[in-house]
């Protein structure tokens, strides 16, 4: 007897680094509606089984052949999935993943100009560039991350050269995200870390909205930011780094990002 599917709803995050991903995948999965079972499950996966999860994923929406993929990702990245996470993949309406604008071409190419209801994207974007280069220059070059989870960090020495590298990228990598998010054809949103920031409680409501599901108060409170807002008590040669990226070429528009709170 052929199995009965049972549709699932899926929310690609459309995200690059340091842009507030991981904890507003944390914060979506707080609510009941929403699963996160295995983190960043397309990392290092077999393109096989990846062809595979976005077939159930996207073309599908079997749940059942879902969740028997997300199982043998997990396994195979020795995060088996706990009793917590199986119990709540069944109940929830959607399951929630990240996803990188310049990973798996063919998957952006066969399934997100394709207009579904099973798919609802969200681009988690991060407004100012310095302050998302910053955090990638800190996590790269001296190994401080946001997943320390310690307090806001000590005031950092940055190599002008070398940050004019990270900063750069950040512009880059922005634009691509902004070409998938116009080719995407499903519902989609734009959720802006600065404003997810400001205005959590707001920010969160409006993407129970665009989800369809109740409003939920979410918080997973497991990451905390470790850096400062204030780019003065987070960068120790503050004015030999804003001097030098005034006077570069390709990056003189983005000095007005350094004094944003």
């Amino acid at each position: 007897m052929a199995r009965t599917k049972k549709l699932y709803g899926t929310i690609p995050l459309l995200f690059v680094g340091n842009c507030g991903s991981s904890w507003i995948e944390s914060e979506l999965a707080s609510h009941p509606a929403i699963s996160a079972p295995v983190y960043e499950p397309l990392y290092n996966a077999e393109p096989a089984m990846l062809e595979a999860f976005f077939k159930a994923a996207f073309e599908d929406g079997d749940k059942q052949r879902l969740f028997d993929l997300l199982g043998e990702i997990a396994n195979a990245k020795n995060q088996p999935i706990n009793e917590y996470h199986r119990k709540k993949f069944w109940s929830a309406k959607y399951f929630c993943f990240k996803l990188r604008p310049w990973e798996l071409p063919k998957v952006w190419e066969n399934y997100f100009p394709t207009k579904t209801p099973l798919k609802r994207l969200i681009w988690i974007r991060r407004l100012n560039l310095v302050k998302q280069a910053l955090s990638e220059y800190k996590r790269f070059e001296l190994d401080i991350s946001q997943f320390t989870r310690k307090d806001i960090s000590e005031a950092v020495t940055v190599d002008p050269d070398k940050f004019a590298e990270y900063l750069m990228r950040s512009r880059k990598n922005q634009e691509i995200a902004e070409a998938k998010y116009q080719q995407c054809s499903s519902a989609k949103t734009i959720l802006d870390y600065e404003t997810a920031l400001s205005e959590f409680e707001n920010e969160m409501a409006r993407i129970c909205e665009f989800l369809e599901v109740p409003r939920e108060s979410l918080h997973s409170g497991y990451f905390a930011k470790v850096t400062s807002n204030d780019l003065h008590k987070a960068i120790a040669n503050y004015n030999e780094l804003f001097e030098f990226v005034a006077f570069h070429p390709d990056l003189s528009d983005l000095t007005a990002q350094f004094s944003q709170l």
